[in-house]
């Protein structure tokens, strides 16, 4: 058994954790069949992030990151839509995603909020911890 001497500090945990990722995105802009269609055709689909915000959360991303796509507006549209996964990040500003699947169901924007409070802000990219990332993830069983 180790000791509390032995053991790694709590820093070097934190910082050895993999970073999930929340994307919204304006249906009419980039939808989940675009992303879908792009990837199969492509092998990736192209976000390009102008805000400075955006831009230090994605240089965080490295390939084979997981990445929730949410629809924002139209209220029509406006949930969860599908899984992506990290393929590259060029100059912090542009990030290939590649589609993994849809989800089993739409889920809507306010059950994401009672999980992650952090959603509801204008920002486009989001970084959730793992165990916030399949909570939200679990709301497509229920």
């Amino acid at each position: 058994m180790l000791t509390l001497a032995e053991a790694a500090p709590v820093s070097a945990i934190i910082q050895n954790l993999r970073p999930f990722f929340v994307i919204k995105t304006h249906y009419n802009e980039i939808s989940a069949q675009q992303i879908c269609d792009e990837s199969r055709q492509h092998g990736y689909f192209k976000i390009t992030y102008q805000r400075v915000t955006d831009r230090l959360r994605i240089s965080k991303a490295k390939p084979g990151d997981m990445v929730l796509v949410c629809h924002s507006l139209p209220i029509r549209y406006q949930g969860g839509a599908c899984i992506t996964e990290v393929t590259q990040v060029i100059d912090s500003q542009i990030l290939h995603i590649k589609f993994v699947r849809f989800l089993h169901r739409k889920v809507d924007m306010q059950e994401l909020y009672t999980v992650e409070k952090s959603l509801k802000s204008s920002s486009r990219v989001f970084i959730v911890s793992e165990q916030t990332f399949y909570q939200l993830l679990a709301l497509e069983n229920e």
